[in-house]
């Protein structure tokens, strides 16, 4: 293997920070252009082609120097969404809250710098305060960001086995929305269009205990307290959040997310059942 070299993310291309359009131009949005924010993301996996909202040739225009072109990495830099990574495989602009990468293709591959920037998503919340009410990392201190980097022909070699694995997830995640979408189709058969009429209508409550007031909300600063010892999963309302060292349920439930935009993609709330024997803290 050969040596790694030191940079710092200036090192590895031109690093451009997005702006949003004045709300006095109206005419700046259309269809023409992809203008990414962090609230975008939740829907990408590693690639971005789209966006909520979009720019028009008088956006596109009027936005020319934030432009990125196909292959870059953008960066969430502020809030709670920060550390998210994704590339884009279409010209699009961002908003101010992210920063983006356009590689030096002589220096680093777009693929690995990628996953360069996944891996550096812990020093990304430390730069950015993590535990402030705001965390932020501007351009400056973005740039400053160290790394280690390996010549081409091995960044290639890596980002080929990680891009590999990355497309078995996302195979596995939509045969399981497959599975999902067959097991929704064969409830509403069976429950709702063939319901049997002496079938009881009958409330939630009456059939299922609810423990929701037994829960525990643990804040960030207390969990950093609790990282010894044998570790549990603490839940969030649609996914595991951290690691603690205590639990409070242990056996077979569901969790159904209550916040009314905790919800999947066809607009039910998100849930998990969990089976006998998980330990968790909520």
């Amino acid at each position: 293997m050969s040596e790694w070299k030191e940079v710092v993310i200036r090192d590895l291309g031109t690093v451009i920070t997005g702006k949003t359009p004045s709300k006095n131009n109206p005419k700046d949005w259309g269809d023409e252009m992809p203008f990414i924010t962090p609230s975008d993301y939740g829907s990408y996996g590693k690639v971005a082609l789209t966006s909520k909202r979009k720019l028009s040739k008088d956006g596109i225009e009027r936005f020319y120097d934030k432009v990125l072109p196909k292959n870059s990495v953008l960066v969430t830099c502020i809030g709670s969404d920060m550390g998210k990574i994704v590339m884009n495989g279409v010209e699009v602009v961002t908003n101010q809250q992210i920063n983006s990468i356009v590689p030096d293709l002589d220096k680093i591959t777009p693929d690995y710098l990628y996953y360069l920037l996944v891996s550096l998503y812990k020093t990304l919340r430390i730069y950015g305060g993590d535990g402030t009410a705001v965390p932020i990392v501007n351009k400056g201190n973005f740039e400053k960001i160290d790394a280690i980097i390996p010549i081409i022909t091995e960044q290639k070699a890596i980002a080929e086995v990680l891009s590999s694995l990355d497309d078995k997830i996302d195979l596995l995640h939509r045969q399981n929305k497959t599975l999902e979408a067959m097991a929704e189709t064969l409830f509403r058969q069976w429950f709702i269009e063939e319901a049997d009429d002496e079938w009881e209508l009958t409330n939630l409550g009456e059939v299922v205990e609810i423990y929701d007031n037994k829960r525990i909300p643990i804040s960030k600063m207390e969990r950093e307290k609790m990282k010894y010892g044998i570790l549990y999963p603490y839940y969030g309302a649609a996914t595991i959040m951290d690691y603690v060292n205590d639990y409070i349920f242990d056996g077979e439930y569901i969790l159904l997310g209550e916040d009314g935009t905790v919800r999947t993609e066809e607009g039910y709330p998100v849930s998990m059942a969990l089976k006998t024997g998980t330990k968790l803290a909520l």
